[in-house]
């Protein structure tokens, strides 16, 4: 699956980090984090709105830790 068809699928919107994968939107989907702590360099962040751990700042939180990109709904 494509970074680009996860956000599709979801309703989502991608977001890349500053150092995003060389393919863009067309990168494979990697490891796949839900708590921006535990963000490692390449991952993928998904921003479930009412888990635990997670908070208005968490993708920006996981963008800081290397995060390639960032799947959740908009911003309101």
């Amino acid at each position: 699956m494509l970074l680009i068809d996860l956000a599709r699928l979801t309703g989502g919107m991608l977001r890349f980090g500053p150092m995003p994968p060389l393919d863009g939107q067309w990168s494979a989907v990697g490891r796949i984090a839900l708590d921006s702590r535990l963000v490692e360099l390449g991952d993928l962040f998904w921003r479930l709105p009412g888990l635990p751990g997670q908070t208005a700042c968490s993708p920006q939180h996981a963008l800081f830790r290397g995060a390639s990109g960032v799947v959740g709904p908009p911003e309101s």
